[in-house]
């Protein structure tokens, strides 16, 4: 294991730069409207752990994530091993992004830039309102906006909830997230992402979440 933890510290820290994509604005508020309003929003607080498996180059390591998220900028995501041990510990809040524990195999700018940036669109959600309908040099349609210091990209993939999320930061792509399947409350509705996939900017790197406790919880 210390070999793999090794070789994803370096490659991590030495990834080539991807750019986040271009877009240009799309004028059709009815669009935008119909978009903002499949957004998913995640409760005012939450209290969640995942399983999660970290695929590289043909090798995978498996930990649990705990993740508190108090809207609209707190969110703390701790690794932990199976015996309880930490691996990492990073909390962002209104002051910026604070690596408290560092992780043996992610390097701080990956836990601060992809990890937590990625994460905190589905943890602390993005007030519709701070979001543009675009389109992508694919020709597909989008939403773009602002999520505290990160550019974000909001995409449809399957159906019609907005089910893959880009982040960035200085025009440089740092985190594609793919919902693989939302949990639903007795009444049918979508309730959370129970199944999701991030990914460094390269597809290098793989972090696939299957949540197994997922708890709103009073935001006091």
């Amino acid at each position: 294991m210390h070999a793999l933890l090794t070789a994803a510290t370096v490659g991590l820290a030495l990834g080539c730069v991807h750019r986040f994509p271009s877009t240009v604005a799309l004028d059709d508020p009815a669009l935008e409207r119909e978009w903002r309003t499949s957004l998913f929003v995640p409760p005012a607080a939450i209290r969640s752990q995942q399983r999660v498996v970290l695929s590289r180059r043909g090798s995978e390591i498996d930990f649990s994530v705990l993740v508190v998220a108090r809207v609209p900028d707190l969110l703390r995501v701790v690794g932990l091993t199976d015996l309880g041990g930490t691996l990492f510990q990073v909390q962002r809040d209104a002051t910026g992004t604070q690596v408290i524990q560092g992780s043996p195999f992610f390097d701080d700018e990956f836990l601060v830039d992809t990890l937590v940036a990625g994460l905190a669109p589905i943890f602390l959600g993005v007030p519709s309102e701070e979001l543009r309908l675009v389109r992508l040099e694919s020709g597909a349609a989008a939403l773009h906006g602002q999520h505290g210091k990160s550019e974000v990209l909001f995409a449809r993939e399957h159906g019609q909830v907005p089910d893959r999320f880009e982040t960035g930061r200085h025009g440089r792509a740092r985190a594609s997230i793919q919902i693989q399947e939302w949990n639903r409350a007795p009444d049918g509705q979508i309730r959370f992402p129970g199944r999701f996939t991030l990914s460094d900017a390269a597809g290098d790197c793989r972090l696939d979440f299957r949540v197994i406790d997922w708890r709103a919880e009073s935001p006091s």
